[in-house]
Order: C-alpha cells, then sequence, then structure tokens
C-alpha cells in the first residue's frame, strides 16, 4: 500500500512510500485478519464491557463507604485506574473494527488508535500496577506494625500517593507524542487524505527507551508485591504462634480467621497481578530482544495478535476486583447488596 504525504513538515521524517510490512513466517494473512475480528474487535468489546460495568459498581459502592479508611482511598484510585484503562480498550476494539475503519471518519483508525490507545492504555495499566503494589504494601504493614500504621499510611497521604502515580507515570508520555503525531497523508486505496502517522528521527530511541522504562517500573511493582506479600505470610505465621500462647481458646479460631481472610486476600490480588501481567512484560522483553517483533515488522502479525490477548488479560484483572471485594470484604459486600439487591436496613 502507498502512503504519500501532502504536506512535509519541517522537523519531521516522514516516509513519502510506506511499502506494506513483510509477511509474517509464524502466523498468515488469513488468519492474522481472523483472530483481529473476532479477538480485537468483538472480546475487546465484550471485556471492556464486563469491566465498565463491574468497575462502575464499585465505584458507587466506594462512595457509599466513604474515604476514612486508607484502604479505601486506594481502591477507589486502583478502581479510578481500572475504569479509565478499559474505557480505553472499548475505544480500541471500535477503532479496530472494519465497519468504523472504512466508514466516512477523517482519520486513519489504526494510527489514531496507536496514539489514543494503546499507549494511554499501557499508562493507565503501570497506575494500575504501582497502586495494586501500594495496596500490597499497606495491608503488609497492618500486620506487621499494627500499632503505627495509621500513622504511617493515612487517607490522605494514599489520597497523595495516588495522584503522584497518575503524574508520574504521565510524564514517560510526551516523548512519545513528541516522537509520533497524526499529519494529514493521502491514502490512494481509499483515495483520499486522512489523519495519519508520522515520526521524528530519534522515534526509534526514545521508542525504545520509552519501553526500558515501563519495563523496568513494571519489574519494580513485582518487586514490591512479591516481597510484601513473602513479609505479611511470614508476619501472620508468627503472629498465629503467638496467639496460641497468649490468647483464650475461645477466641483463638476467630482471630485465625481473620489473619487468614487478610493473607488470602493479599495472595489472591497479588496472583491475579502477576497472572495477568506478566505475559505482557514479556511481550515488551520480546519487543526490545527481536526487533523484528513490532507492529509493521516481519512478525507484525503475530505481534498484533499476541499484544491483543494479554490486553484482555489485563482487562479481565480490571473486571475481578469487584468478586475479589465482595468475596474478601464483608463492609464491601454488605454494602453492595443493601445497594443493588435492595435489601431491606434493618
Amino acid at each position: 500500500m502507498e502512503i504519500v504525504t501532502s504536506t512535509i513538515p519541517s522537523n519531521l521524517s516522514v516516509i513519502l512510500t510506506q511499502k506494506a510490512p513483510p509477511r509474517d513466517k509464524i502466523l498468515n494473512d488469513d488468519m492474522a485478519k481472523i483472530f483481529f475480528v473476532v479477538v480485537k474487535c468483538a472480546m475487546y468489546e465484550v471485556s471492556s464491557v464486563i469491566g465498565i460495568v463491574t468497575n462502575g459498581l464499585c465505584l458507587v459502592v466506594f462512595r457509599k463507604l466513604g474515604c476514612g479508611e486508607t484502604v479505601n482511598v486506594t481502591l477507589i484510585g486502583l478502581t479510578i485506574s481500572d475504569l479509565a484503562s478499559v474505557v480505553v480498550l472499548f475505544w480500541m476494539g471500535i477503532c479496530f473494527n472494519p465497519l468504523f475503519t472504512y466508514s466516512d471518519v477523517y482519520f486513519d483508525t489504526l494510527s489514531v488508535v496507536y496514539l489514543s490507545g494503546g499507549w494511554v492504555k499501557l499508562y493507565l495499566t503501570r497506575v494500575s500496577s504501582w497502586i495494586t503494589a501500594f495496596v500490597t504494601l499497606e495491608r503488609c504493614l497492618c500486620i506487621a506494625i499494627p500499632l503505627k500504621i495509621k500513622a504511617i499510611m493515612t487517607p490522605k497521604r494514599a489520597a497523595i500517593f495516588i495522584c503522584v502515580s497518575f503524574f508520574l507515570l504521565g510524564m514517560t508520555m510526551p516523548p512519545v507524542y513528541y516522537t509520533t503525531r497524526l499529519e494529514w497523508l493521502w491514502y490512494p486505496d481509499r483515495n483520499k487524505t486522512l489523519l495519519g502517522m508520522a515520526f521524528t528521527p530519534e522515534r526509534e530511541f526514545i521508542y525504545n527507551s520509552v519501553i526500558a522504562i515501563n519495563l523496568v517500573l513494571t519489574f519494580a511493582a513485582f518487586a514490591v508485591i512479591i516481597a510484601c506479600t513473602s513479609i505479611l505470610v511470614l508476619n501472620l505465621d508468627k503472629k498465629a504462634e503467638w496467639r496460641k500462647k497468649s490468647v483464650s481458646a475461645d477466641k483463638q479460631s476467630s482471630m485465625s480467621s481473620k489473619d487468614q481472610k487478610v493473607s488470602q486476600m493479599i495472595v489472591l490480588i497479588a496472583a491475579l497481578f502477576v497472572a495477568s501481567f506478566f505475559p505482557g512484560t514479556v511481550l515488551f522483553v520480546t519487543m526490545l530482544i527481536v526487533p523484528e517483533f513490532n507492529r509493521g515488522k516481519l512478525y507484525n502479525n503475530l505481534f498484533t495478535t499476541v499484544f491483543a490477548f494479554s490486553h484482555i488479560l489485563e482487562a479481565a484483572n480490571a473486571s475481578i476486583n469487584l468478586f475479589v471485594y465482595l468475596k474478601m470484604s464483608t463492609k464491601f459486600r454488605t454494602v453492595f447488596y443493601e445497594t443493588f439487591a435492595f435489601k431491606k436496613k434493618k
């Protein structure tokens, strides 16, 4: 396919003749088209709608629970980030739909979704990662230093951490938009001028640098979650032994049950996080090791397909939190049923 620019900005290096990517030797074009329609159109929309509904319900419940507790503030931040992420995924599913692509829109949908969808979703998932790490740390400290935790982890500090996370992680985005921009390009196969992508000469270096930074941030979040979970389990074991010696038999069972619920919640959060985000992290590492594993390169079909499945995993992680809260939090479950199951308050 030939793409010729109508105007060439002086500060951009725009490729006048853009050839189609080389044929993928692993996943042929026919199979890629099937995956494209089934996964990026249908499954994106289904998974994102589920995520929008579940996170919307979470926000309603957290609004009634209030911001008096640190954990509530943190989970509200996580819910907002997850909700924004699935909304972006819904937009991506629309842009990947051929019916929308070949309608009367004035832009190339694949170019626009690259900037308004893919990179924005990456940013939001990194925010969710660090808020999840913060939740794990907060719950770990609740067990490790229960008498000091309220002075260290306050709702105000939790809100500040969430805002700082959104801001600092967002600082990785401007370099991408500096090197990759939307310009008016001529598309001969559609016989019209559309907004498409144009790149600056230093785009490759900055692109790889941003990917590397995101990998470091992701692995750091993994490290925090794994370390905090390990410390939590060790402290629970020590406190369980101490309680057996210091409390009466009739209180042992109730305390053990509370500790067990906290431990299960932290382990579940950590497992869901790692299971959902680790595959996408491996793909980013692969992009750095295998340069041809990228959009428009030799393994373009395989690249777009496997990344689609990683997006669905991340959407599943953003959607399942509602059920985690219902299972693990008595307060959340009570307010949820009172709000949506029409239970009368006694």
